[in-house]
């Protein structure tokens, strides 16, 4: 899944793995997932590297918007559920 970043600010991001979880997001778009959706990672970086990702692709980011997507971090998502959730661990392998 490629190598997990630390950055001096704290944190950890893995592209490998965003880029995983991306993909799987225009898997559910391509065969129109018809549930709320959600993904949640403990690291900040990380929920940020993937909300990029989505933001960049206007087709995957209003069709999100109609799955009430949320991706956030463990604390940010507290309290908050979604019927298919995505965990990114950001392990590396």
């Amino acid at each position: 899944m490629g190598n997990t970043v630390r950055p001096s600010t704290g944190g950890a991001y893995n592209d490998s793995e965003t880029n995983e979880v991306y993909n799987q997001l225009n898997n559910l778009m391509i065969n129109n997932y018809p549930g709320s959706i959600g993904v949640v990672t403990p690291f900040k970086h990380q929920e940020i590297r993937i909300n990029d990702l989505v933001n960049g692709n206007s087709n995957l980011k209003s069709w999100l918007e109609t799955r009430s997507f949320l991706c956030d971090t463990a604390h940010g998502f507290q309290g908050d559920e979604r019927d298919l959730m995505i965990f990114s661990t950001v392990i590396s392998t």
